[in-house]
């Protein structure tokens, strides 16, 4: 009778007890988790060396990308989110300074594999020559300008022997809202052919 509920209910307690110190435990080791991808992803990016690249390209300041930056902030141990961070940030900056053209971000709805991630068209042309292809190459560093270039990107810039507008984008300090800024490399197949911007091989 009494005995048994009060036993019950002693067993009931208990059990949530060790339920919620499961799940406290769980959320520990969750964020245990993520900080250990983080520095990871850290170490890795940190190894890569430093190149200077003084007068070939040009900076968007923080307060230029002040109406531009996307309102949702990545999660800094998902890689693919930080990049998808940068690629919406060079979006609406594209479209804030070209407001007659037309932007296409080519990711926007899911991963398409294109050489490129922003197409930017000028009103009116459609010629080749007036179209600029935008690779965004993302970082959470403040000066890492070292990052890895795909055979596809590299195909594509060289293609028709350099004659298109292929230009990268680097965005430092993504996430950060206050201190983001951009480096643009315009032409990047005609800057490699003249010893402007240096090729790396990492192994």
């Amino acid at each position: 009778g009494a005995t048994s509920v009060t036993k019950d209910l002693n067993v009931s307690l208990d059990l949530n007890g060790v339920n919620q110190h499961y799940q406290a435990l769980r959320q520990i080791g969750e964020e245990s988790r993520k900080k250990l991808l983080v520095a990871n992803d850290l170490m890795v990016e940190r190894s890569m060396p430093y190149i200077s690249s003084t007068g070939i390209s040009k900076s968007v300041s923080n307060l230029e990308l002040s109406a531009s930056i996307p309102e949702r902030m990545p999660k800094p141990w998902d890689l693919k989110d930080v990049g998808r961070w940068g690629e919406n940030l060079v979006y609406e900056y594209l479209k804030n300074m070209n407001p007659k053209a037309t932007v296409i971000w080519m990711n926007k709805d899911g991963e398409t594999k294109a050489p490129y991630d922003v197409k930017l068209m000028l009103a009116g042309e459609n010629s080749l020559r007036q179209t600029r292809f935008v690779e965004v190459k993302t970082t959470r560093f403040k000066d890492k300008n070292v990052f890895e270039l795909s055979y596809n990107e590299f195909m594509f810039m060289g293609d028709q022997g350099g004659r298109i507008n292929y230009d990268i984008y680097r965005v430092y300090n993504a996430g950060d809202a206050s201190n983001v800024y951009i480096e643009i490399v315009e032409n990047v197949f005609e800057k490699v052919k003249n010893h402007m911007v240096r090729l790396c091989l990492a192994v």
